[in-house]
């Protein structure tokens, strides 16, 4: 599985994962994409998508969704990532307990970051920071304890033995 943390402008990930046999290998976790919204007035975009879990599947999401951002303006692509459903939009097995999925979508001033919660996304509440993964509550702990995502995915990795050593950070905002 994996550490994945989230609060305020930043998420981390740790960059291990583990194959059928055991074997564990370095991977990106976090996967991002810049672009320019059009409409009335140009905006810098940025949209990050994180997955524990099955990695194809969040490929499949981040390939999906950064698609849409091409063909479609910026308050449509949002509307489709809160109405996503993994079964029947992406043909992923939303039932399955092992995958969890993360993403945020920021643009000018509005920021969105939503989770999965069993079969559809769903909005982060006000408590400004989530985490998924095996190592999760203690990310969320940690950040609870005033931590940052990074801080909070090192400590999982002490607690944790699917969260691996390496750790991914991006900053949300488009630079």
């Amino acid at each position: 599985m994996t550490t994945i943390a989230y609060k305020g402008d930043t998420m981390a990930a740790d960059t291990q994962s583990q194959d059928g046999a055991g074997l564990k290998y370095t991977v990106q976790k976090l996967h991002v994409a810049d672009f320019i919204s059009g409409g009335p007035y140009l905006t810098k975009c940025r949209l990050i998508v994180a997955a524990s879990g099955h990695r194809d599947d969040g490929i499949r999401l981040f390939e999906h969704v950064r698609g849409l951002m091409v063909s479609q303006h910026i308050d449509a692509v949002r509307k489709v990532l809160t109405n996503l459903r993994l079964d029947k939009d992406l043909d992923i097995d939303a039932g399955n307990e092992n995958s969890s999925f993360m993403a945020s979508l920021y643009s000018g001033d509005r920021k969105q970051v939503v989770y999965r919660v069993g079969r559809v996304f769903t909005t982060l509440d006000a408590r400004g920071y989530h985490a998924i993964g095996s190592g999760r509550d203690f990310a969320l702990m940690a950040m609870r304890l005033g931590k940052s995502p990074k801080q909070a995915v090192k400590l999982a990795h002490e607690f944790d033995v699917n969260t691996g050593p390496g750790i991914q950070e991006v900053n949300l905002w488009p630079t």
